[in-house]
């Protein structure tokens, strides 16, 4: 590829959440068309047609220059790379720069046409795109990386709460009792037998059998035969000596507050 700027059709844009500002511009600098579309792949593909249409009538190569291409420019960089255009991404530290010589007023369209002069006067390096396009694209997995990191940690946080929540009611309705359980509080077994048996009271006309077979099946026979008998009789023993530990009306909120954190 080997771009010249007098040759060029510029389009530069600054995407928002919901609208594509656009401002496309001949070498040097002179505006040739100002336009807000929807941020959507129907109005981007219908924009590219008609300065793809431009661009050949005048003998022209088509270079896009969006601003941000990672958040709101996302859908448009997919929409232009599955066309394969020409994309050069613009750095906003720039674009802030060059804002400056086209006076005081913020508006998108300034920043779209910002970004297609600092394009203009890149041709050089637009045409060392493959480079740039290996530099993007690890730049693509650093970020995506980071997100995953930081979904991890976001998840680590929750399932704290989680946990401490849980022990909390537990405690308010087991006394310390429920800790000796089960290993884990919010293992798959812990968790159904939360879920179907949130007090000592939810326990008063279940038998050995029926308990022994349940914490037998829940633990998917991890927990074998002759070890879910020994949980379901002291289980049993637990609840049927535990007194009530609030009024009625607690106890009521609090086993279904159990049974909600058990099912999410």
């Amino acid at each position: 590829m080997n771009l010249q700027a007098e040759r060029i059709l510029c389009s530069g844009i600054d995407p928002s959440k919901d609208s594509l500002s656009v401002v496309v511009l001949r070498y040097p600098d002179r505006v040739v068309l100002t336009r807000d579309i929807p941020n959507t792949a129907k109005a981007i593909s219908k924009l590219d047609s008609h300065l793809d249409a431009t661009a050949r009538k005048k003998g022209l190569q088509l270079v896009y220059a969006p601003e941000d291409v990672s958040q709101y420019g996302s859908l448009l960089r997919a929409v232009l790379e599955e066309k394969d255009r020409v994309i050069w991404p613009v750095n906003p530290a720039k674009v802030s720069q060059q804002k400056l010589f086209y006076g005081d007023e913020k508006t998108d369209h300034i920043d779209a046409r910002s970004s297609a002069f600092i394009a203009l006067m890149e041709v050089d390096r637009i045409n060392e795109r493959k480079e740039v396009s290996k530099k993007d694209s690890e730049a693509e997995e650093i970020e995506i990386l980071k997100d995953v990191v930081k979904l991890r940690t976001d998840l680590v946080k929750t399932g704290v709460k989680f946990q401490n929540r849980l022990h909390e009611l537990l405690y308010q309705v087991w006394g310390c009792n429920y800790i000796e359980f089960f290993s884990e509080i919010d293992g798959l077994t812990a968790l159904s037998f939360w879920k179907k048996y949130p007090s000592p009271r939810k326990l008063k006309n279940v038998s050995l059998e029926e308990l022994r077979h349940f914490i037998f099946e829940e633990s998917k026979h991890r927990i074998p035969m002759e070890s879910s008998l020994e949980k379901a009789v002291e289980i049993l023993a637990i609840a049927e000596e535990s007194p009530l530990l609030c009024s009625e009306l607690s106890m009521t909120y609090r086993e279904k507050n159990i049974v909600r954190l058990a099912e999410s």
